[in-house]
């Protein structure tokens, strides 16, 4: 799945949808958007984009696993949005140290606004190796102390 591909949306759906009607807006979508019928320019790639959401909701586990992941699973919504980006795809299987960056984005979803905050349970790891010294660190205490600072009482750090 790509990262701006969603699934009930190529469907015409929301998250609440049945299977019976998810079953019936593939088929609508299916019969207007297939090549060999449409003479829309862009047919087959919307046709693609709807053969893959089917896939996906048309099977409980696998919708289960996209709702998850979506964070449509609990009853409270998704919290956040995270997104992850590796240096490499994969590590090699060797018996010597290995380096892989991770960035992870994490945002708030538009409508999280709407709902009261959490309480946030936050831990921090400050990096104190020799690459983190002087200024580095500097900056790293000055940030962490200001990210406390924006704490609220009922929010835990350690």
């Amino acid at each position: 799945m790509s990262e701006a591909s969603d699934y009930y949306a190529d469907l015409g759906l929301t998250p609440e949808a049945t299977p019976e009607e998810i079953r019936r807006a593939y088929h609508k979508l299916a019969r207007e958007l297939h090549p060999d019928l449409s003479n829309q320019a862009n047919a087959t790639e919307a046709f693609l984009k709807v053969q893959a959401a089917y896939e996906v909701l048309s099977d409980p586990d696998r919708r289960a696993q996209y709702d998850q992941s979506r964070g449509l699973g609990g009853s409270a919504g998704t919290l956040a949005n995270l997104s992850i980006l590796y240096s490499r795809p994969t590590l090699l299987r060797i018996n010597e140290p290995q380096l892989i960056f991770v960035m992870m984005e994490l945002t708030a979803p538009p409508e999280a606004k709407t709902r009261p905050s959490p309480a946030l349970n936050l831990c921090l790891v400050l990096d104190r190796s020799t690459s983190m010294q002087g200024e580095r660190l500097d900056t790293l205490k000055s940030t962490a102390v200001e990210l406390i600072r924006h704490l609220r009482p009922e929010d835990i750090v350690s």
